[in-house]
Order: C-alpha cells, then structure tokens, then sequence
C-alpha cells in the first residue's frame, strides 16, 4: 500500500532513518541514498518503524534492492515483529485504503 494515502511512516535501521514509501502486512519499501546501504539478503534487526506517535521494534531481511529512476529503492520482509505491531499496521491498511478508495467514488 503506497503510504502517501494515509499518515506517514519512518523506518529507523541502526539510527539512520528511511522514508517509508510502501507498507503491508509483512514488509516496507523503503528509499536509499546510495546502493551499499544495505545489502541483498541481509538480516536487520536494530529496526524501529513509527507511525506518528508510535514506534515498534522490529527485525527483517533485506529481499529488493534496486534502481528506480533517480533513487534506490529497497524491500525489506518482516521477520520478526509484535502483535501490538502487527494491529498498528493492520489498522494503518484499512484506514489507508478507506482513504485510497474513497477518492475513486
């Protein structure tokens, strides 16, 4: 789900943030200034994803890494995440696509 319907999300990987620019239930996308920030099938487990006001700590696994016009771009699958977790982002979905479809009627 693109993030810019609904919110915003940060992602913290061993204190260098990220902007978040797709979410689901078990992964980010994420942008990158420069390629060697992380590397295909690296395992992260210093992460913090916030949601305004909230923050999780979470672990993943670096599976996308790649260029896409003028930015890198990386995915990144969940691993590794709480239950408190995993209803914020629950929530974040609906209420994104509550948003998302809403301007289509």
């Amino acid at each position: 789900m693109p993030v810019e319907s609904y919110g915003k999300i940060a992602l913290d990987i061993a204190g260098t943030s990220y902007s978040v620019f797709n979410i689901s239930a078990n992964g980010l996308g994420i942008y990158l200034d420069e390629i060697g920030e992380v590397r295909l099938d690296s395992k992260l487990t210093d992460m913090k994803v916030s949601f305004d006001d909230k923050s999780f700590e979470v672990e993943g696994v670096v599976v996308h890494v790649s260029l896409e016009v003028s930015h890198y771009i990386c995915g990144i699958q969940l691993t590794k995440i709480s239950r408190d977790y995993e209803k914020e982002v629950l929530s974040y979905l609906k209420k994104s696509r509550d948003v998302l479809f809403a301007s289509i009627d």
